[in-house]
């Protein structure tokens, strides 16, 4: 049977967080939320003009659906959850715009499962670290906290994290995993609730020690000097040629992010 819709058809789709909306779009077209994406990426001058990285099937299914919500956004399109998000929606899409900032936050997406009320965490780890956020309750988000709404997306939520041995990781890094994980994700919410970037009392004012954030910073420091010194290493192996080329790459690649964030930065303090 011949395809009855246009691309453009699938704006709403696309954009929707919404399960209940995901699940008529999906009766609707006769296609899942993932191949609608594959559709604007691979068909459409979307993919072509703003997306020709992710061209070809490139990037796993959220990072593919969370950079085409982004284009879209950008070029004003609107969904049918923007104006009025529940609360797994809108922590959904404030963590998936954290991106924006550090290219390695992690992404989350919403289960379409019937009777899931979860937010799955992409950390680009998979199959070795996998995590969920449940809800006790989905509800309209609004932040005056009006009757039958929430004003915070994290309340009555809760966080799992699981470490899978078997895979790439050997033993002792997973156990590692299994003790820092769960704290570092902590870290990353209450530093982005604290900016103002997740609407959240609670992920703001969760309790971390300052032990807990001396010891977050050596390892993070500790982790950069590793990282320095494997991408030496790699450079090594490549020759002098893509050496040179690419060290120039990478330098460049740094300071972009250095000036996209001195740039928020100054817009955060503007305000």
């Amino acid at each position: 049977m011949a395809q009855q819709w246009m691309t453009k058809d699938l704006i709403p789709f696309v954009l929707t967080s919404d399960p209940v909306k995901i699940a008529a779009f999906e009766r609707k077209f006769g296609i899942n939320q993932d191949q609608a994406v594959d559709d604007f990426i691979e068909s459409s001058c979307w993919g072509g003009q703003d997306l020709p990285h992710l061209v070809g099937h490139n990037g796993n299914a959220t990072i593919r659906l969370v950079q085409l919500r982004r284009v879209l956004r950008a070029a004003g399109m609107k969904g049918e959850d923007d104006d009025a998000p529940t609360n797994i929606v809108k922590l959904c899409e404030e963590i998936n715009a954290m991106q924006e900032e550090d290219p390695q936050f992690f992404l989350g997406r919403i289960s379409t499962e019937p009777g899931e009320q979860r937010l799955y965490l992409d950390f680009l780890m998979e199959p070795v670290i996998t995590g969920y956020i449940d809800f006790e309750k989905i509800m309209p988000y609004d932040p005056s906290g009006a009757a039958g709404t929430t004003d915070d997306v994290y309340a009555g939520a809760s966080l799992h994290i699981t470490v899978n041995d078997g895979y790439w990781a050997d033993a002792a890094e997973c156990e590692d995993y299994r003790r820092t994980k769960p704290l570092y994700v902590y870290f990353d919410l209450n530093d982005a609730a604290r900016a103002g970037k997740i609407s959240s009392k609670i992920l703001a004012e969760w309790p971390i020690t300052r032990e807990q954030r001396l010891e977050r910073a050596r390892n993070h420091k500790a982790a950069v000097k590793q990282h320095k010194k494997d991408f030496e290493n790699f450079l090594v192996e490549l020759g002098p040629g893509p050496h040179t080329a690419l060290r120039e790459h990478h330098a460049a690649a740094g300071t972009e992010w250095k000036k996209k964030k001195q740039a928020s930065r100054k817009k955060r303090h503007a305000k």
